[in-house]
């Protein structure tokens, strides 16, 4: 701990929260009592949430220092733009359009190594609608679909750096309700599992 005046900063890296009977003020000024710097990962697992609670919350010291940010409850799509500082990122919403793909996929294109996300959507994902709206091919590369899984599945990888020293690439997975992202060696992509499971 770390006392700042009269204030108590508590250090804690971690943070899973799940009570769903706090008021929204206690809920920020339970948040405030964290040391910005030591927050790594938040994970907020309400039944639901308020979307100007999630402003509130993208809005405080530590949200653009976190490593990981989980988010349970289903959030607005004009929401996900905002949680995208986090380096590792898992949300809900109720649908993902085409424009809500490219904002993620671009957003995900300047971060490090290790960094991924995974957005669950309510409504099935409209592929055709993603082929008009921006350049997404297909990886030209066999995709193996076990267990009954879902043959619509599109995958698409983009080369960041081809540096033999630094060599990334951002792998796009998009099945039916599930957007799926990681930015990884490209000399790992043969090692990667693509089922859809």
């Amino acid at each position: 701990m770390q006392v700042t005046g009269k204030r108590l900063k508590i250090n804690v890296e971690k943070l899973i929260v799940t009570s769903s009977e706090t008021p929204e003020s206690h809920f920020l000024k339970f948040l405030k009592l964290f040391k910005p710097e030591s927050m790594k990962k938040l994970e907020i697992n309400f039944p639901s949430i308020d979307s100007e609670l999630v402003d509130k919350i993208c809005k405080l010291e530590f949200f653009e220092k976190l490593k990981t940010f989980e988010l349970g409850p289903k959030v607005e799509n004009s929401k996900i733009e905002k949680l995208l500082s986090a380096r590792k990122m898992k949300c809900r919403v109720g649908r993902l359009t085409a424009k809500d793909i490219a904002v993620v996929t671009e957003a995900y294109l300047t971060k490090n190594l290790g960094a991924y996300f995974k957005i669950f959507t309510d409504r099935p994902i409209e592929l055709n609608e993603l082929f008009r709206v921006i350049n997404f091919m297909p990886w030209p590369m066999p995709i193996t679909i076990t267990n009954g899984a879902e043959p619509d599945v599109r995958i698409q990888h983009y080369t960041i750096s081809s540096d033999p020293e630094n060599s990334l690439e951002l792998l796009v997975k998009i099945s039916k309700f599930e957007l799926k992202g990681i930015l990884c060696r490209i000399d790992l992509l043969e090692d990667l599992n693509l089922r859809t499971d």
